[in-house]
């Protein structure tokens, strides 16, 4: 066997356990153990090293630790769906090194070895066409030095925050009028045909990307007379693996666009993990001047790792509840967070600004204060209990606005229909015509947390093997749930 990590066997050609366990296998000396732990290749007999060349491609978990290493300068290509981790402190030089990016199955790196070097380095994206697309260059890269495949026309945009600052939200993008892009800074960009952009690697560029150290990213502070429109950064993960958000040191909420609209994330209530090169909307709070990506958020997988409850989330004063619109196609959640210490007004340190989705055809739902703010996360005190609620149609239909979560009760009253609704009992089903832009008179949420305000949910417990979809409490499909609150046939239920 030539191949550096073990080939996946759908069809086995050997007839029986016996047939393999007769037979020696030879491997490169670097995956021996990597052989032995496959369920399909440790029936061989016998697994011994054999004679290395000197290409690579990584296409599922190789890992060099404990000074394991290939012989000589080999070049890598570290394919899509790719897991590679280096470790120990013997040198591992390479000769061209190639790591291939999507949005699906990224190729990822998890390096902890400081003596890990290469001849040359590029990064390949690959993208559908006429698709905006949100990355972070995971180092600098000269735009007189990125080739594209197939042809293809290509642009890049940055995000302008001193307009936003002065403008407000529209007309913020700009296509870049510099000669690099910038490692750990944000941009879109957009192909006119499917294809593979090369972002290649200078002398600093192989040293950030190999780097094993923590990442700080400075935030750059825009004065505006909107609180909402301060001081927004967009930046990205600075390594070139998954990397769990737990880890950052910020607490802010931070807007990721997750394919059809924008989703805002509070480090104090979720669980999410960015995948390499993904790029991320923050709000500098005025006592931050900084992210420092902590190495220990890094990993190779999308799973949740960090030990359960370990999350500093002060429970005992903060209700969450993420009311989520959708119709049959697409769907938008917002959040509410009853806080009685936290404030009416919009706060940088908890409140994250709705970003609306640019394709029309995505519903839109978010809540308004009296200032007129949009809000995506609107962490407030309970004063009267209501809050207005908003949402846009960008075509006539059914839409169902439902409580993913709910940490006490959510009445929703339709204005429109004099209809009153207990999200925590049912969703509530309407018809909207087209707005052409967003209602924001029909509905009014009003909360009742603590005591007996509360409304009880139903809890079910549910066995690891029964046979049923689970969502967790940002809506998102899981099929590694933990202990914990899961949505289950339009069904709050515990996983015990």
């Amino acid at each position: 066997m030539r191949s550096a990590t073990p080939p996946a066997i759908s069809s086995d050609p050997f007839t029986s356990a016996s047939a393999k366990s007769a037979i020696t296998l030879v491997v490169p000396s670097f995956s021996v153990v990597n052989y032995k732990l496959d369920t399909y290749w440790l029936q061989f007999g016998t697994i011994t090293e054999g004679d290395d060349v000197y290409y690579w491609k990584i296409t599922s978990p190789l890992m060099l630790t404990n000074n394991r290493r290939m012989k000589g300068t080999p070049d890598v290509d570290l394919y899509y769906g790719g897991q590679f981790t280096v470790g120990g402190n013997a040198p591992f030089p390479m000769g061209q090194f190639n790591m291939y990016v999507n949005e699906s199955d990224p190729g990822r790196l998890l390096n902890t070895c400081e003596n890990m070097t290469a001849d040359a380095v590029t990064t390949n994206f690959t993208v559908d066409a006429n698709k905006w697309y949100f990355f972070t260059p995971l180092y600098d890269v000269a735009l007189a030095d990125i080739e594209v495949s197939n042809n293809a026309s290509y642009v890049f945009r940055y995000y302008d925050a001193q307009n936003r600052a002065v403008n407000g939200a529209s007309g913020s993008w700009k296509n870049v009028d510099t000669d690099k892009l910038l490692g750990g800074q944000g941009y879109i960009f957009h192909c006119n045909t499917a294809c593979t952009i090369t972002f290649r690697a200078d002398a600093n560029g192989q040293k950030v990307l190999f780097s094993t150290k923590d990442v700080t990213r400075l935030l750059t502070a825009n004065e505006a007379e909107s609180t909402a429109n301060r001081s927004w950064n967009y930046v990205g993960n600075p390594y070139p693996c998954y990397y769990d958000i737990f880890y950052m040191d910020f607490t802010a909420p931070i807007t990721v666009w997750n394919g059809s609209t924008y989703q805002a994330y509070s480090i104090a209530d979720d669980d999410f993990v960015l995948r390499p090169m993904q790029s991320f909307f923050v709000q500098k709070p005025d006592a931050v001047d900084q992210i420092v990506f902590h190495k220990e958020g890094r990993q190779l997988t999308t799973d949740i790792v960090h030990a359960a409850g370990s999350r500093a989330v002060k429970a005992s004063n903060r209700h969450v509840f993420n009311i989520q619109i959708e119709n049959d196609e697409q769907n938008d959640m917002t959040r509410v967070v009853i806080n009685n210490e936290a404030s009416t007004d919009y706060e940088l340190s908890c409140d994250a600004a709705k970003f609306m989705s640019f394709e029309s055809s995505v519903p839109q739902i978010y809540t308004i204060d009296s200032d007129g703010n949009n809000y995506a996360i609107n962490e407030r005190p309970l004063d009267n209990g209501k809050v207005k609620l908003a949402y846009y149609a960008g075509q006539e239909g059914y839409y169902t606005i439902s409580a993913l979560r709910a940490d006490g009760q959510v009445i929703l009253y339709d204005a429109e229909l004099n209809k009153t609704i207990d999200l925590t009992q049912e969703g509530y089903v309407f018809h909207s015509e087209a707005t052409g832009g967003a209602n924001s008179s029909r509905f009014t949420l009003t909360f009742k947390v603590g005591g007996s305000s509360t409304t009880s949910i139903e809890e079910l417990s549910i066995s690891d093997d029964q046979d049923a979809d689970l969502y967790d409490l940002q809506g998102r499909k899981t099929t590694t749930a933990h202990k914990g609150l899961y949505i289950q046939n339009g069904k709050k239920v515990v996983r015990k």
